[in-house]
């Protein structure tokens, strides 16, 4: 059996954080006052969104700790998620894309071994807050 490392692959799901319980409807939530930590542990990769899974959306959260470089906070393979909303800190790399097309948007990367690192990927990186990333915030 394959040991399962970090939080968990997306498989056909949008993931959304910022609920205080009392919502009737995703857009009533606050992310940024109701902070929903997703947290790596230093065991690896804290998400995972794979290519034969489908597209998905990863969107207000707190991304941390996921360990050293290569390991992501977010990590990418052959797929194109919704990236939107989320503090990603304190991990080897913010975002690893490879092979994708993902969409990454209001998000704050920061304090990170790397912010996003692409290998043979076209993200569409639009208002996010990109700073005091280690080695650089863009790859």
């Amino acid at each position: 059996a394959q040991e399962s490392r970090g939080l968990g692959d997306v498989y056909k799901r949008q993931l959304y954080g910022g609920f205080a319980g009392l919502e009737q409807a995703r857009d009533e939530r606050d992310w940024s006052a109701n902070a929903t930590v997703l947290d790596g542990s230093g065991a690896g990769h804290v998400v995972t969104a794979l290519g034969s899974y489908g597209v998905s959306a990863i969107d207000g959260f707190t991304i941390r700790n996921a360990g050293m470089y290569p390991s992501a906070g977010i990590e990418c393979v052959s797929s194109s998620p919704s990236i939107s909303n989320n503090t990603i800190t304190a991990n080897g790399a913010g975002i690893s894309c490879e092979s994708g097309e993902p969409s990454i948007t209001n998000n704050t990367i920061a304090g990170n071994g790397r912010g996003i690192d692409c290998f043979d990927a076209a993200p569409a990186i639009t208002n996010n807050t990109i700073a005091s990333n280690a080695e650089y915030g863009i790859s």
